[in-house]
């Protein structure tokens, strides 16, 4: 078996694991409560003063 059968084998594996770890994730994110109109203002307007504040210490 050569060296690149070999490589392409392990990466196969590893990468399959890895989607069906990812595709058994969204259920347990789908039985979160979901987050209100009011609460994504709140963190929308957090998040931009955040941007504003890390934008003018990037440019300082």
């Amino acid at each position: 078996m050569s060296f690149a059968a070999i490589v392409f084998s392990v990466l196969s594996t590893a990468i399959s694991g890895q989607w069906s770890a990812l595709s058994r994730q969204p259920s347990a994110v789908s039985r979160q409560p979901k987050a209100t109109l009011r609460e994504w203002l709140t963190l929308r307007k957090q998040l931009s003063v955040t941007q504003h504040y890390s934008n003018a210490y990037l440019l300082s």
